[in-house]
């Protein structure tokens, strides 16, 4: 999988590098750059193709046509292109799941934002086949989200998917306040948002990582506690932390023999 991901990433920088992806044209471009999958491949990314003459789309009433500049590669969408998922897009397809933009004009109807404003979408029209993988898309002005001069270009590109999951693993297991969470991959960017949106909500979290090189990070981001699963004995140092109760429920995102 990672050989695969490499490969990816590869294309993704190669191809949709360039004026359009970095400072906004003097001239609208006719045609742009987009990574198309053209058909299913469940192994691997064979399907995909760089494609450089898609057409810039027209914004429609109500929508907002952005330029892309900045877009993560998430296990989403690894899974789309795969077909993993039991609904998906008439192919071709652009996917895409994530990505920060600036807005480039504003079709009839839209008035919100200003253009060169940076913005998130949530979501993107991805599962219609227009993701964040091509330099400019056509977005409803509702799903549309401004980005803070706070919040960094990085971050803003993967503002979505990670946390609404994170808010959503919290609401599955219904951890209480002052309760222990237990979490597996906590360096993970959903692990890390987890932290955050825990100690948000008041819930403590035991964290279970490989090692202790990025211990102090999570202490930062508002970890509890953290675990090295390579020199301590996970069930022991639960039982010490939480005074023999045990956590009150546990996020896995490992599996296997860790799980059990």
């Amino acid at each position: 999988m990672k050989q695969l991901q490499e490969r990816l990433q590869g294309l993704l920088r190669g191809g949709l590098r360039g004026s359009a992806d970095t400072e906004a044209s003097a001239a609208m471009p006719a045609t742009q750059t987009a990574i198309e999958i053209v058909e299913w491949d469940t192994k691997g990314f064979s399907g995909l193709r760089l494609r450089k003459d898609k057409p810039v789309p027209e914004p429609k009433q109500g929508e907002v046509l952005v330029r892309v500049y900045m877009r993560p590669i998430d296990p989403t969408d690894i899974f789309s292109i795969q077909k993993v998922y039991p609904i998906n897009p008439q192919l071709p397809a652009v996917p895409g799941s994530e990505g920060v933009a600036k807005v480039e004009r504003n079709g009839p109807g839209a008035s919100k934002f200003k253009e060169g404003q940076r913005v998130v979408a949530a979501p993107w029209p991805t599962f219609q086949g227009e993701g964040t993988w091509q330099q400019y898309v056509a977005v409803p002005e509702q799903h549309l989200v401004a980005v803070p001069d706070s919040l960094s270009d990085q971050a803003a590109a993967q503002a979505f998917i990670n946390p609404a999951t994170a808010v959503g693993l919290l609401a599955t297991v219904g951890v209480p306040e002052n309760e222990y969470l237990l979490q597996t991959a906590a360096t993970s960017v959903l692990g890390q948002m987890v932290i955050r949106y825990a100690k948000h909500k008041g819930i403590k979290t035991i964290n279970v990582v490989r090692n202790n090189k990025k211990t102090p990070e999570l202490k930062s981001l508002g970890a509890d506690e953290v675990i090295s699963s390579s020199d301590e004995d996970i069930v022991e140092r639960v039982k010490q932390v939480t005074g023999g109760k045990g956590a009150y429920g546990a996020i896995d995102a490992v599996a296997g023999s860790l799980a059990q």
